[in-house]
């Protein structure tokens, strides 16, 4: 339980690119505003199975949503 609660209370930091998707710098806290003309990279995927049906969760009653999703997180690219 310890590891858990480290975890989630850890610091997310981004890195920041530019508008042709250079590097610029890392270490950019989450929650901070980014700066004008810099950028994270979000990725939104979709799972489609083999009969081109596509994969989606229902996570309460009337509410549904894709299940992949994510940022570029310091250092990970």
């Amino acid at each position: 339980m310890r590891e858990v609660t480290r975890i989630m209370s850890s610091v997310e930091y981004w890195d920041l690119f530019n508008r042709n998707r250079v590097w610029v710098r890392n270490h950019h806290k989450r929650g901070n505003r980014i700066p004008d003309g810099l950028y994270h990279i979000v990725v939104h995927s979709w799972v489609m199975d083999y009969y081109g049906n596509f994969l989606i969760l229902q996570r309460q009653k009337g509410r549904t949503d894709v299940t992949v999703r994510g940022r570029d997180r310091c250092g990970i690219l």
